[in-house]
């Protein structure tokens, strides 16, 4: 999956399968929500993505360390619960960013139930 100058800000699909690729270089997509159970594939491909600010896989099967997503400095929202990521929330601890249009805008909804996190 490829894009350039700006052009998707939401991704969103309740019923695609198959496995994610191993590099989407979308790098100002802002919202995944991606929530099918046939979909796989490992998280670390939304590690590049830093203008992310809300990420949804919960009931797929994807995988992979949380840590992954540590330099995602605008996440809001992260929804893992039901996959097979795995971790400690001590490996999401990357640098913390202030918006000043926002206020602190890190992390605010975290759903990580039926993980081993």
């Amino acid at each position: 999956i490829k894009c350039d100058n700006n052009c998707t800000y939401e991704l969103t699909c309740e019923a695609c399968g198959g496995r994610l690729p191993e590099r989407i270089n979308l790098s100002h997509l802002a919202r995944v929500k991606l929530t099918s159970p046939n979909l796989t594939g490992d998280i670390k491909v939304f590690q590049e993505m830093r203008e992310l600010f809300e990420l949804t896989l919960h009931g797929t099967r994807v995988h992979g360390n949380l840590g992954a997503l540590a330099n995602l400095v605008y996440l809001t929202e992260l929804e893992l619960s039901g996959t097979a990521v795995t971790g400690s929330l001590k490996d999401l601890a990357g640098e913390v960013h202030y918006d000043y249009d926002m206020g602190n805008s890190w992390l605010k909804r975290l759903l990580l139930s039926r993980t081993k996190v």
